[in-house]
């Protein structure tokens, strides 16, 4: 999805360069999940 999402709903924070979002802001599981599976070469 790559939408920010508040605190409550996730602990997860990554930089989304998709979106111009280059300093780190809290996203999703899946995409946090899917983020680390593209950065890993799985």
């Amino acid at each position: 999805c790559g939408d920010a999402v508040c605190e409550k709903c996730s602990p997860n924070k990554r930089p989304v360069p998709e979106r111009d979002w280059l300093t780190p802001v809290r996203v999703c599981k899946l995409c946090d999940d899917a983020m680390n599976e593209s950065t890993s070469g799985h």
